[in-house]
């Protein structure tokens, strides 16, 4: 039968361990303390000991670590187990400093008992049973020299002070003093309080000299503050030990984690998640956008049509469309600045996208900053995405405002340049050949050569706290490497800098551009009269959609939510040939419902209507649909649309 030994005041913890060993008849000895030395130890194969900080009248087992039981007490122990209150790690390392082979939390003195409890202690008993019996070892005898005792405490990598009970630092380790910046004679002897700063000093520290004071094991938080004065938050774990050669009998062990680095770590996810949350809501405020937009281009393309042309009523439904394009442009520009936006390659004229982005910064550079542009008109074309090739320019000319405090002028020029291989000997990352050059100049304060090799490093900024991410040029050197390209600094003090961005220059040959027809006329529709169901949450798009496809020859049925719609293709399935689903929808989503209009017929032609990026959806998606429109669209490109996917399908 295994014997156990538990050392504690708390009758309700006696009570609960009682309980466990008669479930497994285990002999459970239970004292208020130590039994006294004697050469005669008793044998227990467990002890478990008492390590929370005890109530202000009773025993405070704290005061006497695990491992002076061997020395102090006529008990011979096989395994200890340190039981305490903490939940962390901190309740573990309580166990482990103390000489103790594991640890089992319990609940905290006079607090209600865990009904987990019992659970806990019958696990500890019967894995601490299975270990190995605890191999004692003198450290005096086996490391006599006290030179190693101090090679070791000097060889922590962490800075470790030593200060008793008052507060009074009696030794710091290498570590500590060259965290700090001060020599030994500056401190011995002298307040704690040195090591803190200013604003953690009075209530806040001496309550924490209080707690480490008082228990035998202690973890929080303050301000330190080293000799220059440059203030860091440390993370304070303090532990006792007992001298009893010292005039106090006891020190408190200090071991000093600088937190700055996990405190930037937070910053930078605090960083991330605002800019996440000010992507969604661009992204959801661009759909409401589009769906406005849908319903006044729509309209006014329909009332354009109607109204006879040269007229004051054709002109104004004219300038309202056009208007709406604008507007269309702009949201898809703010949509493209999306971080998560998928890469849509097609052919770009650099040109082009300053004078866009040009637009886009109107308002956001201020009065006072001037663009300037020097623009190339043929021969400027790349591969390339539009909407990440904005956000390259936006970034760039973001960061040549600042550098200029707000004022001054940004000139952008556009040309043609060759890298030479010789050229890109010393960079891996560059392909001779040759480029649309992208320079962004500023009149600034320019870059330090020591930090000009740093710029492009995620998170590194020049700029005070909260005033940048460290993000912009990061993500800059990210699309155009993604484009094929490369990007190079020139940069002079007190004269400004210039940033080239460099993208391979697509064929010379151009591509005949067609105008847009303003008035196109009406396709005609591939089978008239046949029946499409539309559904759509906004009752303004879906009144347009349905006109603009009665006008086709079309006959249409409307759903304003997820479940109509499938209530209405339950009873027309035989009649509806074609579905127009809207993706966003409250309720039943788009992709709720296409998932339950497959599982009801895998063969109905389904095409996707969103204000969102076409890249936004995924292939899973895609592969389940016949089409795609991306709102706001105009009459003639719906009727386009919907008459190819009648067309594939019927040829199916």
């Amino acid at each position: 039968m295994s014997r156990i030994l538990l050392l504690t005041v708390d009758d309700a913890l006696a009570d609960v361990v009682r309980g466990v060993c008669r479930q497994h008849s285990f002999e459970l000895t239970v004292l208020a303390q130590p039994p006294a030395a004697s050469d005669q130890k008793e044998y227990f194969d467990l002890v478990f000991i008492d390590a929370r900080p005890a109530p202000t009248s009773g025993l405070a087992f704290s005061d006497i670590p695990p491992i002076t039981l061997y020395k102090t007490a006529s008990v011979e122990a096989g395994r200890v187990i340190a039981l305490g209150h903490y939940e962390t790690l901190v309740g573990r390392m309580t166990g482990y400093v103390s000489g103790a082979s594991g640890y089992c939390r319990v609940h905290p003195f006079n607090g209600p008992c865990d009904p987990m409890l019992p659970e806990r202690l019958s696990e500890a008993m019967l894995d601490g049973l299975s270990l190995p019996e605890y191999q004692r070892v003198d450290f005096h005898d086996a490391f006599p020299d006290r030179d190693f005792y101090r090679q070791v405490f000097e060889s922590i990598q962490i800075p470790i002070v030593i200060i008793d009970s008052e507060g009074t630092i009696r030794l710091m380790n290498l570590r500590a003093l060259a965290r700090f910046n001060y020599f030994t004679q500056m401190v011995i002897n002298r307040s704690w309080l040195m090591l803190v700063a200013s604003g953690d000093r009075g209530r806040r520290a001496e309550e924490f000299l209080m707690r480490i004071s008082s228990g035998y094991f202690y973890e929080g938080t303050l301000r330190c503050v080293d000799r220059a004065g440059k203030e860091f938050p440390g993370l304070i774990t303090s532990s006792r030990v007992f001298a009893p050669m010292h005039q106090s009998d006891m020190l408190i062990i200090l071991a000093i984690h600088d937190l700055t680095e996990m405190e930037e770590l937070q910053r930078r996810v605090t960083t991330f998640q605002k800019m996440e949350s000010m992507e969604r809501v661009v992204a959801g405020l661009t759909h409401e956008f589009n769906n406005m937009l849908t319903a006044i281009l729509g309209h006014a393309e329909l009332l354009a049509q109607d109204l006879p042309r040269e007229t004051d009523l054709h002109d104004s439904a004219r300038v309202i469309c056009q208007e709406a394009e604008r507007a269309r442009e702009m949201t898809a520009r703010l949509l493209g600045l999306s971080s998560h936006r998928q890469f849509v390659p097609g052919r770009v004229s650099c040109s082009e996208v300053v004078r866009e982005t040009q637009v886009l910064l109107r308002h956001s550079l201020g009065d006072t900053v001037k663009i300037e542009t020097h623009l190339m008109e043929s021969g400027d074309t790349v591969d390339g995405d539009a909407s990440q090739l904005r956000q390259v320019l936006v970034n760039l000319c973001l960061n040549a405002r600042d550098a200029m405090n707000g004022k001054g002028v940004i000139t952008i020029r556009t040309s043609v340049r060759e890298v030479t291989p010789e050229e890109c000997g010393p960079h891996q990352d560059w392909n001779p050949g040759i480029f649309v050059e992208i320079c962004v100049q500023d009149q600034g304060c320019g870059i330090p050569s020591d930090t000009l090799d740093r710029v492009f490093e995620p998170f590194f900024t020049t700029k005070p706290d909260g005033a940048g991410t460290g993000l912009g040029l990061s993500v800059v050197r990210g699309i155009v490497r993604t484009h094929g390209g490369h990007v190079t600094i020139e940069s002079t003090v007190g004269q400004g800098t210039s940033v080239m961005v460099r993208l391979p220059q697509r064929d010379a040959l151009t591509e005949e551009v067609t105008p847009v027809d303003e008035n196109p006329p009406i396709a005609e529709p591939v089978r008239k009269g046949a029946c499409i169901l539309v559904v759509d949450d906004d009752r303004a798009v879906l009144t347009y959609a349905q006109k603009a496809l009665q006008r086709a020859g079309y006959k249409v049925r409307m759903a304003t939510h997820g479940l109509l719609a499938l209530d209405i293709f339950e009873h027309h399935r035989d009649e509806i040939e074609l579905i127009i689903l809207d993706l966003t929808m409250p309720g039943a989503t788009g992709r709720d419902v296409l998932k339950s209009l497959r599982q009801m017929d895998a063969g109905v032609p389904i095409m996707i209507c969103t204000g969102f990026a076409h890249g936004g959806m995924d292939d899973e998606l895609l592969s389940q649909v016949q089409g795609f429109i991306k709102k706001p669209f105009r009459p003639h490109d719906l009727i386009e649309q919907v008459g190819e996917v009648l067309l594939a399908a019927k040829e199916e």
